[in-house]
């Protein structure tokens, strides 16, 4: 609701607008105000009243950040001055010039750091800096191309981009020196950087105060908006550079950049999840067997990639602030890891081990054909010996394994029943108990194992006739032994 009330009152004319609760009088003793003039004017100065105040704490964030850097400067300044004063000793004429130096230093600083003196400084240096999402210089710290800052949209395609993120930090490229002016733009309060209202709104109040005139002023935002004028696209010969073929003999020159805005939320959430207050306290309520309200989030398989060396600020702001350091999520495909599967009859267990032991089997064979002709000495025994327990060995873990899994699994197989009385320990049926209580499934398996391991070992040169078979069940006696010694300890 709006209206306009007109009275004649002594001789002055009131004139009262009313927007809702806003009202305004206004009144003129000289001149006759137009209506419209008058409500303009109003809105004008409401307004102008309202950035103003909306503008105040960013003004404070400004003068306690010039302030600060000149307080850095002084402090320096003054420890000089106490280390020259103490390596000056007792000479009155070297603490004279001295004092004199170091107080037109101070002078200097001081006039320096006022201000209006220090923005116009600035000013003349944010040119040097760019204001960007995407930076180059993460390829290469000397590429000299272009990068870019991503425009902000709203559309949801499935894809997290730059330009999707809800609070896009910008990142700052450029000569590492002016870094201080890219912190002065970057300054913020009430959710607003001074360089987002320079460049969206267009509104330089929360300057006003500092400058000396209009004319200051207006070079001041030419100056620090000049951090987000882009130069045309170019490339650079230490930059990552793809040809993209569009057509006969023409291509499209792709560019890719580091997406540094992005990547600075991810590093955020992360360094959250993994070193903030708050994911320390649930993960020790976790150990603790407690509840805590916050969820635990855990980043397997982290890797880290640092860049700048040990000058991480010649890359970027952002860079600088990581510590040159930058996370990367796992991006392997899953490991398969097959079940294990029961061996449905004797042949499919005997299967599953020549694989096992294909390497060993081969190395073993081979040793003995080398020796067929030899004479038998302590160290080829020894050595064969070593072979055929390390057989041995790999039947126990296959065993185990099977072992392991739940009782009775064995009775739905056609699995021979001295090896399932062998595989299947925990079973407890009446009928394979009986089995076990004969005691002597042991010499069985241990006669299985030394048919396979003959077999197994057939070659071209090593005739085994019944003479040499009648030898080498001699030789694997011990081993076999031991087989069914272990055997028996499971029984």
């Amino acid at each position: 609701m709006s209206g306009k009330v007109l009275t004649h009152r002594d001789g002055l004319i009131t004139q009262r607008w009313e927007y809702g609760r806003l009202s305004q009088e206004a009144k003129n003793d000289h001149l006759p105000l137009r209506a419209n003039d008058r409500d303009r004017s109003y809105l004008c100065d409401r307004k102008k009243t309202m950035r103003e105040t909306m503008t105040a704490p960013l003004r404070t964030e400004i003068t306690n950040y010039v302030q600060a850097r000149k307080d850095a400067k002084l402090d320096k300044l003054q420890k000089d001055r106490e280390a020259a004063r103490k390596n000056a000793g007792t000479d009155l004429v070297a603490i004279e010039v001295l004092e004199a130096s170091f107080a037109q230093a101070s002078s200097a600083l001081q006039e320096r750091f006022e201000a209006a003196n220090w923005l116009d400084d600035a000013a003349n240096r944010a040119a040097q800096i760019k204001l960007v999402s995407h930076a180059l210089k993460y390829t290469h710290s000397d590429a000299k191309g272009t990068s870019l800052k991503a425009a902000p949209q709203s559309v949801a395609d499935g894809y997290l981009t730059s330009a999707q993120l809800a609070d896009l930090q910008l990142d700052v490229v450029g000569n590492a020196a002016a870094l201080d002016v890219a912190n002065l733009l970057l300054l913020s309060a009430d959710g607003k950087s001074l360089i987002a209202r320079l460049l969206a709104e267009g509104d330089a109040t929360a300057l006003k105060p500092f400058a000396k005139d209009d004319a200051q002023l207006q070079r001041w935002v030419a100056g620090f908006t000049q951090a987000l004028q882009l130069d045309g696209a170019a490339s650079h010969r230490l930059a990552k550079q793809l040809y993209f073929p569009v057509g006969d003999n023409e291509y499209h020159l792709l560019g890719p950049l580091f997406a540094t805005s992005l990547y600075h939320g991810l590093h955020g959430r992360i360094s959250d999840a993994r070193f903030g207050d708050t994911a320390k306290e649930a993960r020790k309520a976790s150990k603790q067997k407690q509840h805590h309200p916050a969820i635990v989030q855990d980043y397997p398989n982290l890797a880290v990639q640092t860049f700048g060396g040990s000058k991480p600020q010649n890359l970027s702001l952002l860079n600088s602030q990581r510590g040159g350091r930058a996370y990367l999520l796992c991006s392997r495909p899953p490991t398969w890891q097959s079940r294990l599967k029961p061996p449905a009859s004797g042949e499919a267990f005997w299967g599953q081990y020549t694989d096992k032991v294909r390497e060993l089997l081969a190395e073993l064979r081979s040793f003995l054909v080398s020796v067929q002709d030899a004479t038998s000495t302590l160290a080829i025994r020894d050595h064969r010996k070593t072979l055929v327990a390390a057989l041995i060995g790999e039947l126990h873990q296959l065993a185990a394994s099977y072992q392991h899994l739940a009782p009775g699994w064995s009775s739905n197989t056609n699995l021979p029943l001295e090896m399932q009385c062998w595989l299947d320990l925990q079973r407890d049926d009446p009928a394979f108990l009986d089995e076990r209580a004969r005691r002597d499934w042991q010499a069985k398996v241990a006669n299985r194992f030394a048919l396979w391991l003959n077999n197994n070992l057939h070659h071209e040169k090593l005739q085994m006739g019944d003479v040499e078979h009648g030898e080498w069940s001699r030789l694997l006696r011990r081993e076999l032994l031991l087989l069914r010694e272990d055997l028996e300890v499971l029984a």
